[in-house]
């Protein structure tokens, strides 16, 4: 590995013991391999816990090679178990590795962007607002429900999110391209029958591909809340006529994977 390489170590948001057991033997061994900390712009950056410390990390660090270590965490981004460290190290140390480019989507309403890992969604205030948000959805200009949904919220995932939070409200595991995933979402005016009683129609995920432009035109005045993976902005209110794009981000995450831990 170049003298220049850097590292910074991002753990969980625990206590003194956490910090310890796990965060001092690999920052020990690191400059025991010669490598030095940079807390602004690492080369390298060790994440230690699970999934949403390494989904916490590539925010900060968007430019950086990001490793998972595991502790007290599961987790599929983070593939490295806290007793194979060294190993792991030494294959970085001797850049016995490779980079798996993990592709990311965006958000832009007004003023606010925002980029995700595994999604970017909105989500109604349901402490500020009783009701459904109701809105259109265009990719390139076409209507793709041909009505308006009611919603909690709409997300677009990434493949490797497709198996968190789109899963969760129905949307399928991809493998390319990105899903769009209406939040627990019906169609405001399709109906269909379903045993004998007449219920609304399902607003169903549907894929598109990384070069589509998502446009949500709100359709009813009500406040929000924006988010990428587990980072949030609140305090947001749309007007009726307001858009929101959502799309796949020019930037990508940069994992290291080390393929016996894989």
């Amino acid at each position: 590995m170049p003298r220049n390489k850097t590292f910074q170590i991002v753990g969980k948001l625990y206590n003194g013991e956490f910090e310890r057991k796990y965060i001092e033997p690999i920052k020990k061994k690191l400059f025991e391999s010669g490598l030095e900390l940079d807390e602004e712009d690492p080369t390298v950056v060790i994440t230690i816990g699970g999934d949403g410390t390494l989904l916490r990390a590539a925010r900060k660090y968007p430019k950086s090679e990001l490793l998972g270590i595991r502790a007290e965490s599961k987790g599929s981004y983070s593939n490295v178990d806290f007793e194979e460290y060294e190993e792991a190290i030494d294959r970085i140390i001797s850049e016995d590795y490779s980079i798996l480019k993990l592709p990311k989507v965006e958000l832009t309403y007004k003023d606010k962007r925002l980029e995700g890992t595994n999604e970017v969604y909105f989500f109604r205030d349901v402490e500020k607002f009783p009701g459904a948000d109701r809105f259109r959805v265009y990719r390139n200009g076409e209507d793709l429900y041909s009505d308006i949904v009611y919603a909690d919220g709409c997300l677009l995932a990434t493949p490797s999110g497709s198996t968190a939070y789109s899963w969760s409200y129905g949307g399928p595991i991809i493998e390319e391209g990105l899903v769009l995933t209406p939040m627990a979402g019906c169609l405001l005016h399709k109906t269909k029958k379903v045993g004998k009683r007449t219920v609304a129609e399902h607003a169903d995920p549907i894929i598109v591909d990384y070069d589509d432009e998502i446009t949500i035109e709100i359709e009813r005045d009500a406040p929000n809340i924006l988010c990428a993976d587990n980072e949030m902005i609140t305090g947001i209110y749309f007007e009726k006529g307001d858009e929101i794009k959502l799309k796949k981000s020019d930037s990508y995450v940069k994992l290291i994977k080390l393929k016996e831990f894989d």
